[in-house]
């Protein structure tokens, strides 16, 4: 019958645009969350860049604060930089007392691989594992992460088997991957995502002190996720920087510093202490 036939062809392309598009979308999201910048170490400054792992190759770069006991921070970077945006955040927290060990992402920073949810994890417990031979107890690290590194130090510290870090900080986090697209793609977002990073649902299992800066005019990530997320733990600090864009958040390396400072006299940890 001409009709059913007819019926049929317009049913048959349309779940072929249907499928493509769906495919579409898979692919646009993975590249619009991992632009993947390989900016590596300026020269001079790769002197402290150390292997994760061999297999596949990984590596991050640890600036050693002057004091080989002082406390560790493991910071993971946003999704449109490198680890070696940050070298001028390392010398800060290096000049404050504190060593600092910027991880790198697979397929970041003229690094191997492809970047995917579950890999950035992988590679945030490679990073974590890799303190313990820099001799940094477990105690004395404080994880640090900003925009999607806050995601990746979220899934981190929800899931450490071994003992708690001394803090938790999440800069500019979002809630989850489908919570930022659901406005742009509606329905389709559960087809449409591939790394979800639902930090809104690690949040509540992070044991370890937490405390969430998010700016108030943060025009990529709503600063009521920031919120949100503070109030999903109890007890978590909040700290909203007034006017705070998501790349301009005035005051933010005293803040962080600060933090810390706060977190480690309030678990007894001082200078010089194993």
């Amino acid at each position: 019958m001409p009709f059913v036939r007819l019926a049929s062809s317009i049913f048959g392309a349309a779940l072929v645009l249907f499928l493509g598009l769906v495919l579409f979308l898979r692919w646009y999201q993975r590249a619009a969350l991992f632009p993947a910048s390989q900016v590596r170490f300026p020269e001079g400054r790769d002197r402290g860049v150390l292997a994760v792992r061999s297999d596949p190759p990984l590596a991050g770069a640890f600036f050693r604060a002057e004091d080989p006991a002082a406390p560790a921070i493991l910071y993971f970077h946003g999704n449109g930089e490198s680890a070696a945006h940050n070298v001028g955040l390392a010398d800060f927290f290096v000049s404050h007392g504190h060593s600092v060990f910027l991880a790198e992402y697979r397929g970041y920073g003229g690094q191997p691989g492809t970047p995917t949810e579950d890999g950035l994890l992988e590679d945030a417990r490679d990073a974590w594992k890799a303190l313990d031979g820099l001799g940094v107890p477990a105690g004395k690290r404080i994880l640090m992460g900003r925009s999607l590194g806050a995601a990746v130090a979220a899934g981190l510290a929800a899931d450490l088997s071994a003992g708690p870090p001394a803090l938790v900080v999440l800069v500019s986090p979002f809630t989850s991957v489908s919570d930022m697209a659901r406005p742009v793609v509606g329905w389709l977002t559960p087809l449409a995502v591939r790394d979800r990073f639902d930090t809104a649902g690690r949040v509540p299992r992070i044991s370890a002190p937490l405390v969430i800066v998010h700016g108030t005019h943060d025009e990529v990530i709503p600063f009521a996720m920031g919120e949100a997320l503070a109030r999903s733990r109890p007890g978590s600090g909040f700290v909203a920087i007034p006017r705070g864009t998501h790349n301009d958040l005035p005051g933010l390396d005293g803040i962080l510093l600060g933090e810390i400072e706060k977190a480690l006299v309030a678990s007894g940890i001082e200078r010089g202490q194993p």
